[in-house]
């Protein structure tokens, strides 16, 4: 097996626990997921600023306006999908259209372009950072009601959703039906795709950015894999249960010397630390962290029956001292 076989089955794993009912989507994460995702599309707005402008109205900063205006308009458009329940089809061709209209509504204001929200685009499109080819587009309305029929009735109960998901990722990701905004609306049709389904959303958070770029590179080119361990990794991260506030601390907090705190990163990378985020920032709880451990160190007594090798088994605990002499 893979060593993303392996990270995609522990997260879906994880996943698992949590399912059976809607997933609850706070008022937090609708936040988060606008933040980052205008992140990527290059809003240069703070969480707090974000946060400020979603959830008070109040406009803080000296930021663009146009970058207001974006961040203004994803986040309506955060706001009916989280309104959405599970159910099927997952999409229809009004409801993608009706997502770009909710992108381009307050861009109008500044983008001639974002007045045509809605339609598919007329002209050609240069190939994007990850060399994909938009579709011509004299195909466009044939191919979106193909991609309609092949992902909008959901994953077949066989296989993995995420690498189905990872897939009609990657087809939209070629087909770019609009002019503009095609990203923005892509993350939001995975965004409800993600909320009919029974999951919460899965924001790709700006330290995730580069990680997220050679996923969809990789995608494009046959192997789905990382995206779907990306997309997953997300979905854990908004699955887990509140704690209280006092609870969380920064991985430097809870770093010693069995686990480094570089250790502890890569732990949360391969969604084996169970984590919240606040913000941009990354917390744990030491009972999380103890779990970790129990974890790794069970793992390396079925393999070998010697404790000691946890570091070579997970790569993550640090050598006792006689190790590393």
């Amino acid at each position: 097996m893979r060593p993303l076989d392996r990270r995609l089955a522990v997260l879906e794993s994880a996943i698992a626990e949590h399912r059976g009912r809607p997933a609850e989507i706070s008022r937090a994460q609708r936040t988060q997921e606008t933040w980052a995702s205008c992140a990527l599309a290059g809003a240069t707005l703070t969480a707090s600023e974000t946060r400020s402008l979603l959830e008070r109205g109040i406009v803080s900063g000296t930021r663009p306006f146009r970058d207001y205006l974006l961040v203004w308009g994803y986040g309506q458009g955060v706001n009916w999908v989280t309104r959405q329940r599970p159910s099927r089809p997952l999409f229809t061709i009004a409801e993608l259209r009706a997502l770009h209209v909710h992108v381009c509504s307050a861009l109008a204001l500044v983008e001639p372009e974002a007045r045509n929200a809605g339609e598919w685009r007329i002209s050609r499109l240069p190939a994007n950072s990850q060399a994909t080819v938009a579709t011509a587009p004299a195909m466009i309305a044939r191919e979106v009601a193909f991609f309609v029929d092949r992902f909008g009735s959901g994953p077949p109960p066989e296989g993995s959703p995420f690498v189905w998901l990872a897939a009609m990722h990657e087809r939209f990701d070629r087909l770019r039906p609009f002019a503009i905004a095609n990203g923005r609306v892509l993350r939001l049709l995975l965004a409800l795709a993600l909320v009919r389904l029974g999951f919460p959303l899965a924001p790709v958070l700006p330290r995730e950015a580069r990680a997220y770029r050679i996923a969809r590179t990789r995608a494009d080119a046959g192997d789905p894999l990382p995206l779907a361990c990306v997309i997953a990794r997300a979905v854990a991260r908004n699955f887990e249960p509140g704690v209280p506030r006092s609870a969380l601390a920064p991985l430097s907090a809870l770093a010693d010397e069995r686990l480094s705190l570089a250790a502890l990163r890569k732990a949360v990378t391969r969604g084996a630390l169970r984590h919240v985020y606040v913000g941009a920032r990354v917390y744990s709880t030491r009972g999380w962290r103890n779990d970790y451990l129990e974890r790794a160190a069970a793992a390396a007594r079925l393999k070998s029956g010697a404790p000691s090798v946890v570091a070579r088994i997970e790569k993550n605990v640090m050598p006792t001292r006689t190790e590393r002499s």
